[in-house]
């Protein structure tokens, strides 16, 4: 794949900016209406925490496609089809840890909080999804 050296046009770069904007403010004063004690702080701590994913969001739907070649194949690439191996595992992985997690959990009558369990599934999924993949590249299948 080849480099590209084009700019994108001003207003890709000035709606990214905007719209990173816009999910920064709304994610600063969701926080603040919601956390209550001290809303700008809240509001500051949370929209600086929205900041980088909400650039790269913009970047990408508005400003990507001006300055990143498209590969006219990326779908028959071998790295894909290891994603997708390494992926439907993981995911088949995450439903019987959740399931198997679910049981336990009601039969010895433990209340764990929604934000905890969540978390430990998302590190799982990704945990999992990573070593499925380095697995995957390194067999080369």
């Amino acid at each position: 794949m080849t480099r590209t050296t084009t700019t994108a046009p001003t207003s890709a770069y000035l709606r990214a900016g905007l719209l990173a904007a816009g999910i920064t403010a709304a994610a600063g004063i969701g926080a603040g209406l919601v956390r209550g004690e001290d809303f700008w702080l809240a509001a500051g701590v949370f929209g600086a925490a929205a900041l980088g994913p909400a650039l790269a969001l913009g970047w990408l739907l508005f400003v990507s496609d001006h300055t990143v070649p498209q590969d006219a194949h990326a779908e028959d690439s071998v790295e894909r089809r290891w994603a997708e191996q390494a992926g439907s595992g993981a995911f088949l992985d995450v439903v019987i840890a959740s399931g198997v997690t679910l049981v336990l959990l009601s039969v010895l009558d433990v209340d764990i909080s929604a934000t905890g369990v969540l978390t430990l599934l998302v590190v799982l999924a990704l945990a999992d999804s990573a070593v499925r993949y380095a697995v995957v590249s390194r067999r080369g299948a």
